[in-house]
């Protein structure tokens, strides 16, 4: 479990340092301007890692294919690390 999580995170927080490289993420801004994603993106990849871990559990009970199990879990990925950019981005605290 632990180890699909951290892959998660590690993941969610490549793609962080990527925008980072690339100015997305203000370096001038406000205190919480600058944190907020720092935090919020990397605990949405941690809570994407365990959806996949739930998921994998019950494979069997879902009767799924692999592609279609695969394609869900990078979907949660997606959006669960999305809505954290996009709040952490857009925070107005």
């Amino acid at each position: 479990m632990l180890q699909k999580v951290f892959k998660s995170v590690i993941l969610s927080w490549l793609i962080l340092m990527a925008s980072c490289l690339f100015g997305v993420i203000p370096d001038s801004g406000q205190d919480h301007e600058i944190m907020l994603p720092l935090v919020m993106v990397p605990f949405a990849g941690g809570l994407s890692g365990f959806v996949s871990h739930l998921l994998d559990r019950s494979k069997s009970r879902l009767n799924l294919e692999p592609f279609s199990l695969k394609t869900i879990k990078v979907i949660v990925f997606v959006i669960l690390v999305g809505i954290a950019f996009v709040f952490g981005l857009n925070s107005s605290v």
